[in-house]
């Protein structure tokens, strides 16, 4: 029980802090490692994850209306993303013990929830909220930044915002469950084994063809930009789990030659990595061609 009560203090602490706000589920997630049943772990995140979002949500109401919902929402979804993603993958350790099905079912609750903001998001009744989002970032960005004016700034930031809500959200959840599940299985062989040979099924892969398709159709037939943002955020979402199963590859064959090489090594490295402009998209890509490739190519 103390472990429960700590871990849920020291979960809602972080959450109220800036720079803890992407690593908040981390003390509850370790501590669903350390509780015996699976629905006790998951009520003690759904407690606290209730607990950390209500704390954002009270505050906010006297200011909720339909002209600034934009603003709001945005404040809100990626941390309500991050819990969902973090819950549900805890609940499935009684089902699978593959961490990447377990990922690419704790996403799907992710794309869901990313179809539906972007549908509304390119709405006609939603284009006062938007306006209201652009003139929001348009009052912190500097005059003339990057050489172009801060409204077309913050056009391209909330674009950005359009197409990659999924991605975003799956980085906010799938860091701490990364780094949770590191910390918890870093002397575990079996799991360090278990994660060298993780693969996507093989017939996902027209999951991805298919939605990278239907993004590329929607670009050059000129289709409703609803379904081209959320075509393309679930294809980002399913590069990303393809990136997954590339590190898979990459450690079992490190582990060819240093069977002592770790899993948190090498993911450590690839988050450092992510952090060097230019370094980030050639090994994203790299990553992700390995692990789709693997449907056809043996690597390991």
């Amino acid at each position: 029980m103390t472990v429960m009560i700590m871990s849920a203090i020291s979960s809602v602490l972080l959450s109220r802090l800036s720079f803890g706000a992407l690593f908040f589920p981390i003390p509850v997630l370790l501590a669903s490692y350390r509780i015996g049943r699976t629905r006790t772990a998951v009520a003690l995140q759904a407690v606290t994850y209730s607990i950390i979002l209500g704390w954002e949500i009270i505050p906010l109401i006297p200011y909720f209306s339909s002209q600034n919902a934009a603003v709001l929402v945005m404040s809100l979804m990626f941390k309500l993303m991050a819990c969902v993603m973090a819950a549900v993958f805890t609940g499935l350790r009684d089902y699978t013990r593959s961490m990447l099905r377990k990922m690419v079912i704790s996403a799907i609750p992710v794309m869901v929830m990313g179809a539906a903001f972007v549908i509304w998001f390119t709405s006609a009744r939603a284009q006062a909220s938007v306006e209201i989002l652009v003139e929001t970032y348009e009052a912190v960005i500097p005059a003339d930044f990057l050489r172009i004016s801060a409204n077309d700034f913050a056009r391209i930031i909330v674009s950005v915002v359009q197409y990659g809500v999924v991605a975003v959200g799956m980085i906010c959840g799938g860091l701490p469950i990364m780094f949770a599940e590191m910390s918890a299985n870093r002397f575990n062989t079996v799991w360090q084994e278990e994660f060298a040979m993780m693969k996507m099924p093989e017939k996902y892969v027209w999951l991805f063809i298919g939605f990278w398709a239907l993004f590329g159709l929607s670009a050059v037939a000129k289709l409703p930009v609803a379904l081209g943002a959320v075509s393309f955020n679930f294809a980002m979402a399913m590069s990303m789990h393809y990136m997954l199963n590339g590190l898979s590859v990459l450690l079992a064959l490190i582990r060819n030659r240093l069977p002592a090489f770790s899993a948190g090594t090498l993911i450590y490295l690839f988050f450092f990595a992510s952090l060097i402009v230019g370094l980030d998209m050639v090994m994203w890509g790299v990553l992700i061609i390995t692990g789709v490739l693997e449907t056809w190519i043996r690597f390991r």
